[in-house]
């Protein structure tokens, strides 16, 4: 099977929402301390607010096609504190593969 990665586009939406769907309700099922159940675990805005800033990598996988799985990772700043001097750091708040 050949896979093909790309960045997301926002017509992907459609398509990827289900996937952020299933990859909560994992979520959820492994760690109802921390999580909720949701309808939609992905809003348009916050789909967009993904594809559209400047400190997100999101890519997604397609093979025949379909989309098989996405990559969301994301830079964030850590603020200086008693344990920790201020830096930027690397967060993956995504995963989900299907094949």
């Amino acid at each position: 099977m050949n896979i093909h990665l790309r960045p997301f586009a926002l017509e992907d939406f459609e398509q990827i929402a289900p996937l952020f769907q299933e990859l909560h309700e994992i979520h959820v099922a492994g760690r109802p301390d921390i999580y909720r159940s949701t309808e939609h675990a992905i809003s348009f805005d916050a789909f967009k607010d993904i594809v559209e800033n400047n400190h997100s990598i999101a890519v997604l996988a397609e093979a025949a096609c379909a989309i098989v799985g996405f990559c969301i990772l994301e830079s964030r700043e850590v603020q200086d504190s008693s344990l920790l001097v201020s830096n930027r750091k690397a967060y993956m708040p995504g995963i989900r593969e299907l094949v």
